[in-house]
């Protein structure tokens, strides 16, 4: 059961016929279903290792890596959102953000304004974020 207050990210799969399967969820302390199966190396480059996003996405097989969900109750933070980028050279990961729980929503920009709503779908895909389907104005270079 997560604190009071905890960041909390669950990843998914997506299923033949449609929809999701949940493979994990973690917060930035243990992961809290699944176990690990893949080391994310990006969150070690990035420094961000230990983050919820990062213990979730440890909890599906490299080949599953390719196109994740996660629903989280954060924005990612500054390091997560760097490590995302990079690994959106070759997965597509789409995080539903419910809530505003690290307070982390002044580091995303879509074109010089800050994203301070909640819901809101945050699509990392070919080095690029894209925010409820407006494009950010960075991209990550290798």
């Amino acid at each position: 059961m997560p604190k009071e207050g905890e960041i909390v990210s669950t990843v998914s799969v997506p299923r033949s016929g449609g929809g999701w399967t949940e493979k994990g969820s973690a917060s930035s302390f243990r992961i809290l279903s699944g176990s690990k199966r893949t080391t994310i190396t990006a969150a070690g480059e990035f420094d961000c290792v230990d983050h919820a996003e990062m213990r979730a996405l440890s909890c599906v097989t490299a080949t599953e890596l390719v196109t994740v969900k996660l629903d989280q109750n954060a924005f990612p933070c500054e390091k997560c959102h760097a490590a995302l980028l990079k690994l959106s050279a070759t997965s597509t990961i789409t995080i539903d953000v419910t809530a505003n729980k690290g307070e982390y929503n002044r580091c995303h920009k879509i074109s010089g304004l800050t994203v301070e709503e909640v819901p809101v779908t945050i699509v990392y895909q070919a080095g690029h974020a894209t925010y409820n389907g407006t494009r950010d104005d960075y991209r990550y270079r290798a």
